[in-house]
């Protein structure tokens, strides 16, 4: 019969075992003095009362807990919820559970849920900030590894980080427009701020510079990675432009899916006469109709390097940056070349 709710002490008085036995029977602690009798007894009716550990108490009592804190920018947008759901995965499979913390680009909120997930003891802080400095960041964390920034690099940090080639995904993503004879391009990015904001132009500027085309500061449109900004800017571009170029690429998937319904609001079909890409690869992207062609941020393998680091397992622990690359998916949204 499952109790539930019940306490360390209550399977202390379950079996007739001090607490102090019981506790080291959980822990797996069986070696020493504890006969192999007392230690089935205890794990026996662990089992069948259904009784859960206390992560964090045990936590407090050792000085660190099982448990991960991620801080995400914005838990609506898709592409920080599959991440999380991939680090959140991770963590179940090692036995950890997570925090999971929506900062909505608040520096005040990021600073906030560190103090707070501290103060928590859990074993590590997984952090795609949204304007933290380094300094800000090493207040914190003073080189402990105790803090991990994901996805969204930070300049001059000197801690861990598991971040994309931004660089690559801008060269990556301009490249493959320029292979359909497409260079006048729209760029809708992240905020001015964020170092993939500015990589991934640096790279679009690059594979434009390497097809003999310059990138157009009118061309430059800076957006929040959110899908209203995306309709915002669709919309004003529109109304004071029109359709003065060939193709829009997106900085973010959420912010193409507002450009998206606002073109098909407006009647302009898609590739026929403007070509989408965007950035992410989120699950709605092969929803559409026509499917948004991509360059994809590999979050499984983000979400496998951040617990290969936690547990060890391997030499990344002597090595602070760690970066993935980003790749094309391909699906209909942009205009195939014109066959000859």
């Amino acid at each position: 019969m499952k109790k539930p709710n019940l306490s360390i002490h209550d399977i202390a008085a379950l079996t007739g075992y001090s607490i102090a036995t019981v506790s080291r029977a959980l822990n797996g602690k069986k070696n020493g003095n504890m006969k192999e009798d007392t230690y089935r007894k205890i794990i026996e009716v662990v089992q069948e009362s259904g009784y859960v550990p206390n992560q964090l108490s045990a936590g407090f009592r050792s000085g660190v807990t099982k448990i991960i804190g991620i801080i995400l920018p914005s838990n609506l947008n898709p592409y920080y919820a599959l991440l999380s759901n991939q680090i959140e995965r991770q963590a179940f499979n090692y036995g950890y559970l997570t925090y999971v913390c929506n900062s909505e680009y608040d520096v005040k909120k990021e600073i906030a849920y560190i103090r707070h997930l501290q103060a928590q003891k859990v074993s590590m802080i997984f952090l795609c900030s949204s304007g933290l400095s380094r300094a800000e960041i090493e207040e914190f964390d003073n080189n402990e590894k105790k803090i991990v920034l994901l996805d969204e690099e930070v300049k001059n940090y000197s801690g861990y980080s598991i971040v994309i080639n931004d660089y690559l995904g801008g060269l990556l993503g301009t490249e493959y427009l320029i292979s359909r004879n497409i260079t006048d391009i729209l760029f809708i990015t992240g905020p001015k701020w964020l170092c993939s904001t500015r990589e991934r132009l640096r790279g679009a500027a690059r594979a434009l510079i390497n097809a003999g085309k310059e990138m157009q500061k009118e061309n430059i449109l800076y957006g929040d990675y959110s899908i209203n900004t995306g309709k915002d800017l669709m919309e004003n571009v529109l109304k004071t432009k029109g359709l003065s170029f060939s193709a829009i690429f997106c900085f973010s998937d959420f912010m193409a899916m507002g450009v998206y319904e606002v073109l098909k609001s407006n009647g302009i079909s898609i590739p026929e006469k403007v070509s989408i890409m965007g950035y992410d690869n989120i699950f709605f992207d092969e929803l559409l109709n026509p499917g948004i062609t991509t360059v994809a941020t590999p979050v499984e393998e983000i979400a496998e390097i951040a617990f290969k680091l936690i547990m060890n397992k391997n030499d990344y622990n002597d090595k602070r940056k760690m970066v993935v690359n980003p790749y094309i998916i391909e699906r209909e949204s942009i205009m195939p070349m014109a066959r000859l």
